[in-house]
Parts: C-alpha cells; sequence; structure tokens
C-alpha cells in the first residue's frame, strides 16, 4: 500500500481491472503478476466493491498462498465484513516476519478502527508512521485523525488533520475534509481561525470562502458569513451553490427581500432559473404574500415542469385557502415527479385526513412503511393516525418499530410511555417514561399535554414519579 509502484495511471488500472473482470466473465484463467493483484485488491477495496475484492482476493491466493502483502489483504477483507477472529489471527500468524513493515501495522490498525477500539488503532497507526516518510504519512495522519475524533479528543483530532491536509496534494479534499471536521465537532471558532488562513493561502479559491461563509454562518455571524460568499461569488459567478449560501443567510434572519434579491440575481446570470423563480415564491409564503408567491412557482412550472417543489408551493396555497381537492391533485403530482420526498408523502396523508379519505391515508402510510430510511417523524405520524382511530395496539406494534429505529428517541419513548399506560401495561409505561425523561426531561411537558387526559386516575402517581425521576437528576 505505501511502497512505490507504477499503477498511479488511472487507465493502467482501468485495463487491469478489464482484464481481470473479462477473465472472471468468461471463466477463462489469465495471468497476473502478485504486484498486479496486490493494485486490483487495493483497487477494489478502495471502491467498496466487496463483491470483486474477495475474488481476486481468492485469486490470487491461490497462485500465490505464502505472499504476506496478499495476507494483509486478505485480514482487511476479514475485517470489511465484521469477521474481526479471523482477521486477528491471519495478522497475527505473519507477524514474526511484519516488523518492518508499514501495511502490516496500518491494516491492524484499521482492524482494532473497524472493532471501535481506538487506542489500540492509535498504536498500530503509529508504528506503521514510525517505519515512513513524512511525505509518505498522509493517510496514516488521517486516520489518526479520524481515531482521536471518535474518542473526542478533538485537540489530537485537529493536530493530526492540520498533518495530513500539509501533505495533501488535492486541496479541494482536504479543505472539505476540514470543513467538516470543524462542523462534526463544533469547533466553530476554530474552523473559522483556520480557514481565514487558508484565504490568506488560497485567495482565489471560491471554496474556501464559501466553508468559511458557512462556519460563520453556523456561529450565526451572518454579515461575515454575506461577506465571504460575496468574495465566493466575484471568484465564480456562475457556482449557483454559492448563490443558496447567501441566500439561506438572508432567509434564517427574515430578510426575505434581501434573499429574493439573490435569487433575482441568479436568475438574471441564467442560473438555475426554474429552482430560483421556486425559492422566490417559498419566500413569498414566508411573507404571507400568496398571490406574487403563485405568480413565481408557475414561473418556476414553465421553466421546468419536472421540478416537484413549485407543485408542493401551489398545494400550501390552495391549503391555506381550504382548497383541499385542489391541493391533493398538487401534492399527487409532485410526487409523481419525486416519489421518495418525505415531506410531500407526509403532507399528502395529513390532506388526506383532513378530507376524511381515512383509507387512503392509512393505505399511504402502508406504502411509505415499505420505503427505506423513514424519518422519526413518519413514525410519530404513523402511531398518532392510529391514535386518532382509538387503535392502541396497531399504534404500539408501530411504535416498537419506531423505537427500534430510533432508539434514543425521547419523543418516541413518551408515546411509548404512553401508549403503555392507555392498554393498561404500567410496568413497561414507567420504564418507557424513565427512558425518556432521562433523554429529555422537560420532554414530559409535551407528553402530559397529549396523553394524560387519556388516563386523568394516573394523574398523581406519574406526576410524582417525574419529579422523583428530577430530584434524583439532581442529586
Amino acid at each position: 500500500m505505501f511502497s512505490e509502484d507504477n499503477w498511479e495511471d488511472d487507465f493502467q488500472i482501468e485495463l487491469l481491472t478489464a482484464r481481470f473482470e473479462k477473465m472472471i466473465e468468461e471463466g477463462s484463467p489469465v495471468y497476473f503478476d502478485a504486484e498486479e493483484f496486490e493494485v486490483l485488491i487495493d483497487y477494489y477495496q478502495d471502491e467498496y466493491d466487496d463483491e470483486n475484492a474477495a475474488l481476486a482476493l481468492e485469486y490470487a491466493l491461490t497462485l500465490f498462498p505464502d505472499n504476506n502483502n496478499l495476507l494483509i489483504k486478505k485480514a482487511r477483507q476479514y475485517a470489511v465484513e465484521s469477521d474481526f477472529d479471523k482477521a486477528m489471527n491471519l495478522l497475527q500468524s505473519i507477524e514474526k516476519s511484519q516488523h518492518d513493515n508499514p501495511d502490516f501495522y496500518f491494516a491492524r490498525g484499521n482492524v482494532f478502527f473497524m472493532m471501535s477500539e481506538y487506542k489500540r488503532a492509535i498504536s498500530e497507526y503509529k508504528k506503521a508512521a514510525d517505519l515512513l516518510e513524512v511525505f509518505e504519512c498522509e493517510e496514516v495522519y488521517y486516520v489518526l485523525s479520524c481515531s482521536y475524533e471518535n474518542m473526542g479528543d478533538y485537540e489530537h483530532a485537529l493536530f493530526y488533520l492540520k498533518k495530513a491536509l500539509a501533505l495533501s496534494k488535492e486541496i479541494e479534499v482536504q479543505y472539505e475534509d476540514a470543513f467538516y471536521f470543524f462542523e462534526r465537532t463544533n469547533m466553530l471558532v476554530e474552523g473559522c481561525e483556520f480557514f481565514e488562513e487558508a484565504t490568506n493561502k488560497y485567495p482565489y479559491n471560491k471554496q474556501v470562502w464559501s466553508f468559511l461563509g458557512q462556519l460563520y454562518a453556523e456561529r450565526l455571524m451572518f454579515d461575515e458569513a454575506i461577506d465571504k460568499f460575496d468574495f465566493a461569488i466575484a471568484i465564480d459567478e456562475k457556482d449557483k451553490n454559492l448563490y443558496y449560501h447567501k441566500a439561506f443567510v438572508y432567509e434564517h434572519q427574515n430578510r426575505y427581500r434581501e434573499a429574493i434579491g439573490v435569487y433575482n440575481d441568479m436568475i438574471d446570470l441564467n442560473i438555475d432559473r426554474a429552482q430560483g423563480y421556486a425559492c422566490i415564491g417559498k419566500c413569498f409564503i414566508k411573507m404571507n404574500d400568496p398571490l406574487n408567491a403563485l405568480t413565481f412557482f408557475k414561473k418556476a412550472i414553465k421553466a421546468d415542469g419536472t421540478l416537484p417543489d413549485p407543485w408542493i408551493g401551489i398545494a400550501l396555497i390552495f391549503r391555506k385557502d381550504d382548497k383541499l381537492t385542489e391541493a391533493i391533485k398538487y401534492v399527487e403530482h409532485a410526487l409523481h415527479l419525486s416519489p421518495s420526498d418525505w415531506d410531500s408523502n407526509l403532507l399528502l396523508t395529513r390532506l388526506y385526513l383532513q378530507t376524511d379519505r381515512i383509507d387512503d391515508a392509512e393505505k399511504h402510510f402502508e406504502k411509505m412503511m415499505k420505503e427505506s430510511d423513514k424519518p422519526e417523524e413518519f413514525f410519530i405520524e404513523y402511531i398518532e393516525f392510529f391514535l386518532q382511530q382509538n387503535d392502541y395496539t396497531e399504534a404500539f406494534d408501530r411504535c416498537v418499530l419506531a423505537v427500534e429505529n430510533f432508539p434514543d428517541s425521547a419523543p418516541l419513548l413518551y408515546y411509548a410511555a404512553g401508549i403503555c399506560f392507555l392498554m393498561k401495561n404500567d410496568t413497561s409505561a414507567f420504564l418507557a417514561l424513565e427512558k425518556a425523561l432521562l433523554l429529555d426531561y422537560f420532554g414530559y411537558e409535551s407528553f402530559l399535554e397529549r396523553f394524560l387526559s387519556l388516563f386523568p386516575a394516573k394523574e398523581i402517581e406519574i406526576m410524582s414519579f417525574i419529579r422523583e425521576k428530577e430530584i434524583k437528576d439532581i442529586l
């Protein structure tokens, strides 16, 4: 992995993978030497193509069963498949001959990292770094940064991230990594300082100015954020993302007129005109100006009829005017254009319920249940649907599924508690309530507002339980 080779050229790798995949497809053996297999396996593993990585490893080890570099890659494959015991046993079997091989320590560090044993991973990564020249250490420094970050040691994480970035030849990638690090760790002040320095180093790099603007925006320093986005736009006036960032800062402050001005700048430059019109329509909605909103949503549809946002915007206008049948038609059309949009799907179920189309709402909930990556809000609305029908058993079943998907969600646990009380299962109810209180103590206020009137006889017992948990937390 860290050794020099002649396989940096993408075209050469493309030829190599084409030869290998043709061999697999036709079932006719083709000779590859050990170095070629190493390149193939690295490529497939880096691309997360586990199937071809496993095939290449299997074929390679039939030809070169004692090749330690291939065995190290096999250990990595075991770890990717979560078979950590096999990975460690394989590495242990060749350890005696690998004392001067940085790839070995790096691989073992990766196994520990995947096992979430970050201290042990760090120890292995540092052994690998000690065997490498500094200019070879970019990837090692990067995983050291990730390991420290996962341990919550952000000082060391930033130290190694900076060391990795100093070695990186890909400026755009390195600053993107840095931005997301500062965002994840909420080190916004340090992030601004870092990118201020970067603007001095790369004054004509729009990405650096944009990241700096985004960090200032997250610090609620809006004027500074807008200044940085203006610098970025001056460098590249055709980059639509820069205009959106700037406009969103204005919208966040309810300065919708200024946001509209930014969107008009985009439109004047013929940049993403349809979405620009739709965004202006949304601004007018927030300004309680439905007539202008409708005008711009229609302009958006005329510019690009496949864009779902203006159809939803018009649906919201109809909904506000109690023209629910028309609203449903527009939402249904939006979902035809973008079937997996959760906000639109939930809006449709609400409209069905508002128009007493209970069966349609239930069918739509069932359809959404088949989708992956369901948001927490979906489960809450589905649970509420069954509660409104007084079907506590179905509500409970959906709540169980929801908690399985979001085990640390206080709102869902409060729902679980409420439903268990309704089903006379007080033991489970108090267990769920206790967990919810630990996650979000003051969430009990919404819980009481939603459920207490449904079992008033429990009020004293529940309030005593809640107060007792508050006292325990204080002590």
